[in-house]
């Protein structure tokens, strides 16, 4: 099995064309690089504070915070909602095993929901099979850029005594009826991992427009502390690599340099670059928990908020395309009907649909795209544990069980002309789901 995923690995870095789901960055002169490389041994906190204000106005009329991952948001934030022990958290079946970490970390019970077939998020009705007395928050999950049914649930939520949390990790910008996603809630996490909407390589924002919380959260956060210089310098080596190959979403080359060198990084006990020390539920890690967002991020993420508009527009189109490529191969009934929702203003991170054939389906995209990397094939991806070291119950989340392997994600880019081309490639594929 190993050498057939290494003779494909191989056939693609001569490939001209392969697409991947690690979003694009803007382009950066070499003196910019050398002038943000520069800031990675200070502590410029004055970027974390600018770089806050300008993603919040991107979002809303409230505040936010910066982290070294959205999870470690999210861990703060229940530790300041004094959530323990006896205390349930509701979050969604098909979700990343940092976040159920995260709640486990504080002594409380992660309790899944089931998914939305039209949403791929949260629904209400999921919720409301999972809500107890000890419900203290739910986490409502807004995917692949698709905002869930999160005005209902805030609304179902109205005389309770229950905290809202918008999960923004794969959402930013979406809407409905003119009102973005994260401002529903009474807070809500964004993530900048490169696979986000927003690629920084990693970190993460928690917001809110409550001020008392903001403000409390702000005191302790004063006190977290920052990532290792160390680390901090692997980071930027790997955002340096994939900046250099992974240039809108095509790099058949960078992909197979990038699988060598986890290859060798396991093979030599190499440390890697990410975060990835609480993918399971044990918590032996080299760097703080939770951590502040390197400033040199910031400073990366302040280019990328300049060019939000234009990418979300680059994004949008595309999304149009496809439903129009999908109409006219007369396959319409595979889309999700949130893409047909009038509601919903979508800012598509992902391309998303489900087929009964997905896992044939995937086999012949894999060399046209990265299908290792499709999200939510089970319930809690990316984890080095047993589901059940999560507390999940096999059979608990239905539909998330049921859809995940039905499921085909396509990329999206942030320029117009690569989605074009991936659009063409795609039209042979599509002919043979009619």
């Amino acid at each position: 099995m190993f050498f057939l995923r290494l003779l494909r690995y191989f056939y693609i870095f001569f490939k001209r064309h392969f697409f991947i789901f690690v979003s694009g960055n803007s382009d950066f002169s070499k003196m910019k690089l050398n002038s943000i490389y520069k800031e990675i041994s200070l502590d410029n906190s004055y970027l974390n504070e600018e770089f806050e204000n300008k993603f919040s106005k991107l979002i809303g009329s409230g505040k936010s915070l910066t982290y070294a991952a959205a999870r470690m948001g999210l861990y703060h934030l229940l530790k300041e909602l004094g959530i323990g022990k006896n205390d349930e958290v509701i979050l969604l079946g098909s979700t990343c095993s940092v976040m159920p970490n995260a709640i486990i970390r504080t002594g409380a019970t992660p309790i899944y929901s089931d998914v939305d077939k039209e949403t791929f998020g949260s629904s209400l009705s999921g919720i409301k099979n999972c809500i107890s007395k000890n419900t203290k928050v739910i986490i409502a999950q807004h995917s692949y850029g698709i905002p869930c049914e999160i005005d209902k649930i805030k609304d179902f939520l109205k005389d309770k005594n229950i905290f809202l949390v918008e999960d923004c990790a794969l959402t930013v910008g979406s809407k409905i009826k003119n009102k973005n996603v994260g401002t529903f809630g009474d807070a809500a996490i964004f993530s900048f991992d490169h696979t986000k909407p927003i690629n920084l390589f990693m970190g993460g924002v928690l917001y809110t427009e409550n001020v008392q919380l903001f403000e409390k959260l702000k005191n302790s956060w004063k006190k977290i502390e920052n990532i290792p210089v160390y680390r901090q310098k692997k980071i930027w080596k790997e955002f340096i690599f994939e900046n250099k190959f992974f240039r809108n979403n095509i790099a058949a080359k960078g992909f197979f340099i990038s699988k060598l060198r986890s290859f060798f990084r396991k093979i030599f006990f190499i440390k890697s670059p990410f975060l990835d020390d609480d993918f399971g539920t044990s918590y032996i890690s080299d760097y703080p928990y939770p951590a502040r967002m390197p400033s040199f991020l910031c400073s990366i993420g302040l280019e990328e908020i300049k060019n939000f508009k234009e990418f979300s527009e680059a994004k949008k189109v595309f999304l149009k395309n496809f439903i129009k490529l999908i109409k006219e191969s007369s396959i319409e009934d595979i889309l999700p009907k949130s893409y047909l929702n009038d509601r919903l203003d979508i800012i598509p991170s992902r391309i998303c649909f489900q087929i009964n054939n997905g896992s044939d389906f995937r086999k012949r995209l894999r060399f046209l795209i990265d299908v290792d990397s499709t999200w939510f094939l089970e319930p809690i991806i990316v984890r080095n544990e047993p589901l059940k070291n999560f507390l999940y119950n096999a059979g608990s989340c239905k539909n998330s069980e049921e859809i995940g392997p039905k499921m085909i994600n396509i990329p999206v880019s942030n320029s117009k002309h690569i989605n074009e081309l991936l659009l063409k490639k795609l039209k042979k594929f599509l002919f043979l789901l009619n």
